[in-house]
C-alpha cells in the first residue's frame, strides 16, 4: 500500500524540515508574543495600579522566580529523570561500556578504513602478539573498494606477508552498487 506523501510530509518533520522549522518558529513566537503581552502589558499595569507594585520590580522578581523554579526542577527533583522515562527525545544517548582489552583472541572481524594508519593494523597487532601464545588464527578483514588498496599493503605490511601463513586470513569486499 503506498502511503500520501503530502499527510507523511505534514505528520513527519523529518521529511519536510524547513517547512516544519518555519511554521513551528511563527506558531511558538506568536503563542509567546501574545502570553508575554497579556503578562506584562495587562496583568503588570493592574499590579502596578491597585497595589502599588513597580514594574521593574515585577520583571525583576518574575525573572529570578522562573529562574529558581527551573532550577529546582532540575536539581532537586526527578523532573529530568521523568523526562527522560515518558518522553522518547528527551532520552540521553546511549552510552557504551567499553572496556579496555586484556588478552588476545584467537579470531578477529575488522573493518578496514581507507587509510595508511587504519586502526585495523593495530587491532591486527594486539591480536597477533607476534604469534606467541594465544595469538590470532582467523582475522576477516571488511573493506570497501576504496579501502582495498590499503587493505593488501597493510597484509604485506604486517611481517612482510609471512606472518599469516599461521593465521587464516580473509579480505571480504564490499563491492557498491
Amino acid at each position: 500500500m503506498k502511503s500520501h506523501t503530502v499527510v507523511e510530509s505534514i505528520t513527519d518533520f523529518t521529511k519536510n524540515f524547513f517547512a516544519s522549522f518555519v511554521v513551528g518558529t511563527l506558531v511558538f513566537t506568536i503563542i509567546s508574543d501574545g502570553v508575554s503581552a497579556l503578562f506584562w502589558e495587562v496583568l503588570g499595569k493592574r499590579l502596578e495600579t491597585e497595589f502599588g507594585i513597580s514594574y521593574n520590580w515585577l520583571r525583576l522578581v518574575t525573572v529570578l522566580l522562573l529562574i529558581g523554579l527551573l532550577l529546582g526542577l532540575t536539581y532537586f527533583t526527578s523532573f529530568a529523570r521523568w523526562l527522560q522515562q515518558y518522553v522518547p527525545f528527551f532520552t540521553p544517548p546511549y552510552q557504551p561500556n567499553v572496556q579496555p582489552l586484556t588478552e588476545p583472541y584467537p579470531g578477529l572481524i575488522v573493518a578496514m578504513s581507507p587509510k595508511n594508519d587504519s586502526p585495523a593494523e593495530a587491532v591486527i597487532r594486539f591480536h597477533w602478539n607476534d604469534g606467541q601464545g594465544n595469538h590470532l588464527k582467523h582475522c576477516w578483514i571488511i573493506c570497501t573498494d576504496k579501502s582495498l588498496p590499503y587493505a593488501t599493503e597493510m597484509m604485506q605490511r604486517f611481517d612482510g606477508g609471512r606472518a599469516y601463513s599461521r593465521c587464516e586470513v580473509s579480505l571480504w569486499c564490499l563491492r557498491s552498487a
